[in-house]
């Protein structure tokens, strides 16, 4: 039994695709004993630490921003803020 080819190529390919954006190669770096004492010396011990204690949850958020900038200058690797908010929520 043969089908015929005159189909639509819609009907051709299959149903379920995953989307993923173009050029979305994402880095994760790993977290290494420096990356990790980076982080808590930049989040504790420096002068964004008073910013993580506001009552303002946008600048927590600007917070965050600026401790990722800065853990990746130190470490010369790019981190993300949804990483570096994962491993600080992590580490409790």
């Amino acid at each position: 039994m043969e089908f015929p080819s005159n189909l639509p190529d819609l009907a051709k390919t299959p149903k379920c695709t995953r989307w993923s954006p173009s050029g979305a190669a994402k880095r994760t770096p790993l977290w290494d004993d420096d990356g990790i004492a980076a982080l808590f010396r930049l989040r504790y011990k420096s002068q964004l630490s008073a910013r993580f204690y506001s009552k303002s949850n946008a600048d927590k958020k600007t917070a965050y921003v600026m401790l990722a900038a800065e853990l990746s200058v130190v470490t010369e690797k790019e981190y993300s803020v949804a990483q570096v908010q994962d491993k600080n929520a992590k580490k409790k």
